[in-house]
């Protein structure tokens, strides 16, 4: 396959990883295809996963934009069959658990949040990945605005 993630989309998705693995409730938006196809984008803020916003995501490029056969493997890569789902997603020890409303948890979402994450984005402290299907009074709350969003300055005291 000759597509990758885009580095800059692949930096930020793990700077929100290693939030959520921090304890930190995120967004999710998820739209999996298979176990090895599909988008899936973490936020704070709910505007950013939102399902046009899933949709429209192409974190995938080619990896010689002079060929024409890289270029096509990027746009299918992009392109997934099937609605976004949202949820909220947060971890702990290893563990990222990925909440979903009842009824509405993807299948294949363990599998392809796994290899995403570990594959395609090459972040390895994500051990396992659990589904939970909670009513939405047991699903975590997200703060949008949080101290840890914050980079340090040399400067700070």
């Amino acid at each position: 396959m000759a597509a990758e993630i885009d580095s800059k989309f692949a930096k930020e998705q793990k700077v929100w990883i290693k939030r959520a693995m921090k304890g930190r409730a995120l967004h999710f938006g998820l739209q999996a295809q298979g176990a090895k196809k599909g988008k899936l984008c973490l936020s704070n803020k709910p505007s950013d996963v939102k399902a046009e916003a899933v949709k429209e995501l192409n974190p995938y490029k080619a990896v010689k934009e002079s060929v024409q056969k890289d270029k096509e493997d990027a746009e299918k890569n992009n392109t997934v069959i099937g609605a976004p789902s949202l949820g909220v997603c947060k971890g702990e020890n290893g563990v990222l658990k990925v909440y979903f409303e009842k009824g509405k948890a993807l299948p294949v979402a363990e599998k392809f949040v796994r290899y995403f994450i570990t594959r395609e984005l090459k972040y390895k402290a994500v051990k396992r990945v659990e589904i939970v299907e909670a009513d939405k009074s047991q699903i975590p709350g997200v703060v949008e605005k949080d101290p840890g969003d914050d980079p340090v300055t040399g400067d700070a005291v």
